[in-house]
């Protein structure tokens, strides 16, 4: 990937090359948006917001006549566009002004909570309108005779509840991997190491932490009545999921760990959701008050 992240970096036409092949290639495999819109938001870390802007729009015309001209329809690429290539660019200006990574990921947890905004201007009762968006696939399951009518009700039920924080949780995750992988990309062509000094050292405001215990209070005392405390409470939770990596990432090289015990950690995050998501993300919320980090002092190894 650093080959890639190279050539967008050669010039103008190279980066709208790069963003809009790989925008394209995202229409088929959604993953590989991901690329696609860390090219802009490279673009925009290095050359300023106003060519990674030209970046988003470059890439969003070249894959809008593509998928015209598969699918007869461009509305794919508007979805790709306010999801991923405008986010991006934004909370890329904004990490490029402030310099801080911290800065840039609150921006990123900012376009969850309008996020959350949006679903809740839809509707008043966003229950309702997952279980509806959800109807079509528990019809498929009870047709298929894969599920029971009543237990498939209770399921679809139980998932709405969370529906509209983990959409906005996850889209923050997008974000930030997205962000994250383009800051790697600048630390690796212009400042070798640099990026491993900055991860290692997230650490959000003590503020943020008191507001999330809040809004865990709501959520478990309050029950359904502050359904908003509950989608709020998983979009920080989701940066300190991100701050709890950076906790474990910073101690294995102070101590001179096996990296491989990292790679066990995200397995368990992928293959053991959410318990595995819990834990990171408390011991992102305790480093908060305890700055876990600086009782591992550096080791040789790790140094």
């Amino acid at each position: 990937m650093q080959g890639l992240a190279s050539f967008a970096m050669r010039g103008r036409a190279q980066a709208l090359a790069a963003a809009g092949a790989l925008g394209v290639l995202g229409l088929v495999l959604p993953a590989v948006g991901i690329l696609s819109a860390a090219v802009v938001a490279l673009v925009t870390l290095r050359q300023g917001p106003q060519e990674g802007l030209m970046a988003a729009a470059g890439a969003a015309a070249i894959t809008a006549v593509v998928s015209y001209l598969l699918f007869s329809s461009a509305l794919p690429v508007l979805g790709l566009l306010l999801l991923s290539w405008l986010p991006v660019w934004a909370v890329a200006t904004l990490l490029r002004l402030s310099r801080s990574l911290v800065m840039g990921l609150l921006g990123a947890a900012g376009v969850g909570l309008v996020a959350i905004l949006v679903v809740y201007a839809q509707s008043g009762a966003p229950q309702a309108l997952w279980t509806e968006l959800l109807e079509p696939i528990r019809l498929a399951l009870v047709d298929s005779q894969g599920i029971d009518e009543t237990l498939s009700r209770q399921i679809v039920e139980q998932i709405a509840v969370w529906m509209t924080g983990a959409f906005a949780a996850g889209l923050l995750l997008q974000l930030a991997a997205t962000l994250i992988l383009a800051r790697w990309w600048q630390a690796v062509l212009y400042n070798p190491g640099g990026f491993g000094q900055e991860f290692h050292q997230l650490r959000f405001p003590a503020l943020l932490g008191y507001v999330t215990l809040g809004l865990f209070a709501l959520s478990v005392l309050g029950g359904g009545e502050f359904g908003w405390a509950r989608d709020l409470l998983l979009v920080l939770a989701s940066l300190f999921l991100l701050q709890g990596l950076a906790v474990l990432h910073s101690v294995a090289v102070r101590t001179g760990a096996n990296r491989g015990w990292l790679v066990v950690l995200y397995l368990l995050l992928f293959f053991v959701m959410p318990h595995a998501i819990l834990v990171v993300s408390g011991v992102g919320l305790a480093d908060t008050w305890a700055n876990l980090r600086a009782r591992f002092p550096l080791t040789k190894r790790g140094g």
